[in-house]
């Protein structure tokens, strides 16, 4: 004697339709929505935050820049360069490179100019970093230059006598001086 049994496919049956329903469609917009809220904020940040990274780099290569020049004795013109400053220009947020030549004199304009983004608050020292050439040594003692953005953080910039140049890591900064 044989015994049949036999199941039902329900999976393909007539009754099964395809998509979704008006319940699964706003859970998974009202998740989305969620992740969203999260996620958006966060990203801002960190755009901020890379603004000010960005910012602090490129002021750090800069001042490298001037510190190269006087370690390799280019000459900015017909005269000689015993150093290069950086100078700091608040109004149009700017640093720029110039040679300092035998009688205190400056070239006219800048060897190298660095404009940095105008949210950013620079404090920059009183004596204007000043490489002397041919050692690269900084003129005085040590210097430190702060870039700071507002609510996201600074980083500070250590000039040392010797010529070294460090870049201090972000830290947080509720409000800029």
């Amino acid at each position: 004697m044989k015994i049949k049994i036999k199941i039902k496919n329900t999976f393909f049956s007539e009754n099964f339709s395809s998509g979704f329903t008006l319940i699964e469609f706003l859970i998974v917009i009202a998740l989305l929505s969620i992740a969203a809220a999260f996620f958006i904020p966060q990203y801002s940040d960190y755009s901020k935050r890379e603004v000010l990274k960005n910012a602090a780099q490129e002021l750090m290569v800069h001042l490298q820049s001037a510190r190269n020049k006087a370690l390799s004795g280019i000459q900015a013109a017909d005269q000689i360069a015993v150093a290069y400053q950086v100078l700091y220009f608040s109004d149009y947020q700017a640093t720029g490179i110039y040679a300092e030549y035998e009688d205190g004199s400056l070239n006219s304009s800048p060897l190298e100019q660095l404009t940095l983004p105008a949210v950013l608050q620079i404090t920059w020292p009183a004596d204007n970093p000043r490489f002397l050439v041919p050692t690269g040594k900084l003129s005085g003692s040590e210097r430190t230059i702060t870039v700071c953005y507002s609510g996201i953080g600074k980083h500070t910039i250590t000039l040392s006598p010797t010529g070294l140049i460090t870049l201090g890591d972000r830290e947080e900064a509720p409000s800029c001086p």
